[in-house]
């Protein structure tokens, strides 16, 4: 630092002391009862005027870089969610998850692409291409399964029980070393 910056520091400095202390435990101790006493003074009266503040105080404090971006991220997930509420896919899927767009939800889909996160949602909804809903929307004069016969082929049917998909089914379950057998 040169010469005039050392003179410009010692302009601009002011006799201010600050000091903290370390207090343990909250509940009974006097200084932090004052302390409490006056942080809800000064939340329910508003601020300090500037002239009864120090000059170092009189700038705005810098921006927390992450809480602008948690408060970006809270808008934009209440955004979403307004949006999602007002569509027309959220009136026919609620009856399935009334907690979409859930945080659960949007953690179990990160990563996947848009056509595997269609298909999750097919099969969530059991809107799939499956012998079962076909029939239900006249795609399809059967709604069982080829494989299983008498059973309806659904989603539980498909993923859980038809024999034709037993060698995959054990794969899955014996490579992801848990029981997978819920929806």
């Amino acid at each position: 630092m040169n010469r005039r910056g050392h003179q410009n520091l010692k302009r601009n400095r002011t006799n201010l002391e600050i000091e903290f202390n370390w207090v343990m435990g909250h509940m009974g101790s006097l200084g932090n009862d004052a302390a409490d006493n006056l942080a809800k003074s000064a939340a329910e009266c508003g601020s300090t005027h500037l002239n009864l503040l120090p000059p170092i105080l009189h700038n705005n404090l810098p921006t927390s870089l992450s809480a602008t971006k948690q408060l970006i991220d809270k808008l934009t997930k209440e955004e979403a969610k307004t949006w999602w509420r007002s569509s027309k896919q959220y009136k026919r899927i609620r009856k399935t998850n009334l907690s979409l767009p859930s945080t659960r939800y949007l953690k179990a889909t990160e990563g996947l692409n848009h056509r595997q996160i269609s298909v999750l949602t097919q099969l969530r909804t059991g809107h799939v291409p499956l012998n079962k809903h076909l029939h239900h929307i006249n795609r399809n004069d059967n709604p069982n399964c080829r494989h299983c016969i008498s059973t309806p082929e659904d989603v539980n049917d498909f993923i859980f029980q038809c024999n034709k998909y037993a060698t995959q089914r054990h794969k899955l379950v014996t490579s992801i070393k848990r029981n997978a057998y819920s929806t």
